[in-house]
């Protein structure tokens, strides 16, 4: 399965070795916490080295009681994996290929954030509000593309061989991720009813850094590969296969020893994807019918859970639970589809 190495044996060997060193300090009577680190690592994978320091730090400051502001900054370094340089394999006539050029991924993240804690008669809880942003280079993705030169042959009077076409873990170039998390929880009273909530929305705009950057060329003919020939939607330079918009948000009653609850999901739809698998859908070649996916889901999907439990014991529980309450046909990912409503019994019990 690894024998895209140098001599095709399959076996490869690495070794990752690091040290790592963090200073935390306590300031103004514990109201500043400081923290701060480095970490070195080197990675070596078939006498390959790659070696690089990586720095980190933070600081949470109480501005008053139950209001905290928070920030940070870290670095990253990750290395390919064997999986990454030398996997060589094939899914019915689709190729996996290897790429021993394949370069080590750096990256940095930045964020900051406020947390406000509340108290509102018995109810109590806290929100928290972030922004945060993520740039990398040398972009590490999982990339589909003619990385060989297509053979074909005559067998039995029918045209067979391999096409060339397949998925290849390319440097894509930078890359970067900005955006806002934003989270409430609380629990509280309403008569002798305890409400339990939970709600969290994230928003994110990825964008590729360097949309004309070309990062592979076509071992038969073609354009050569760059974020902007390879979209299908390059408008905003949104990157491939990424949900913009997240929102999670559940509610829980409890009664005594009866207790229901529900809960909504959220996604936004995918707006890029590789141009190639709708050419090929279209074409006939590889018929799969996301050309007509994409086209129709333009919009997000929502999903609903719902549950209800009866509390027998301190000890036994019971619980009956819907996903997708609705049986809604949605997909994250184009052309994988999620689950449908199902049904869950599940009995508890606690020794």
């Amino acid at each position: 399965l690894y024998r895209g190495n140098e001599d095709g044996s399959g076996r490869n060997e690495a070794m990752n070795l690091s040290a790592f060193l963090q200073v935390d300090k306590k300031l103004f009577k514990g109201l500043l916490a400081l923290s701060a680190g480095v970490r070195y690592e080197q990675f070596e994978v078939n006498g390959q080295v790659a070696a690089q320091p990586v720095v980190r730090g933070g600081a949470t400051y109480q501005l008053f009681e139950g209001t905290f502001l928070r920030a940070s900054y870290g670095q990253g370094f990750r290395f390919p994996t064997i999986g990454e340089r030398f996997i060589n394999t094939n899914v019915g006539s689709l190729r996996v290929y290897p790429n021993p050029d394949l370069q080590a991924e750096t990256s940095w993240n930045l964020e900051g954030g406020i947390k406000q804690g509340f108290r509102v008669g018995g109810f109590q809880g806290y929100a928290d509000v972030v922004v945060f942003q993520q740039a990398y280079d040398r972009f590490v993705e999982f990339t589909f593309g003619q990385w060989a030169v297509p053979s074909f042959e005559i067998v039995n009077g029918q045209l067979v061989g391999d096409p060339g076409l397949g998925f290849k873990s390319v440097n894509t170039g930078g890359a970067r991720v900005t955006g806002i998390e934003m989270e409430a929880v609380g629990t509280g009273k309403i008569g002798a009813v305890e409400i339990t909530m939970l709600a969290g929305y994230t928003h994110t705009l990825p964008v590729s850094t360097t949309p004309d950057s070309i990062y592979g060329t076509p071992a038969y003919a073609g354009i050569p590969y760059t974020y902007n020939t390879t979209s299908l939607d390059p408008s905003d330079r949104i990157l491939k296969f990424r949900v913009q918009n997240l929102l999670r948000a559940d509610l829980q009653a409890e009664f005594k020893r009866l207790s229901a609850g529900a809960s909504v999901r959220y996604n936004s739809h995918v707006r890029n994807i590789d141009k190639v698998f709708v050419e090929l859908d279209h074409a006939g070649v590889l018929s799969t019918g996301v050309g007509q996916w994409m086209k129709d889901h333009q919009s997000g999907d929502t999903v609903f859970d719902a549950r209800v439990g009866w509390r027998f014991h301190d000890q036994v529980r019971l619980a009956f639970i819907v996903n997708n309450l609705t049986n809604t046909v949605y997909s994250i990912r184009p052309l994988a589809i999620e689950a449908p409503r199902h049904y869950q019994l599940q009995l508890f019990l606690e020794v």
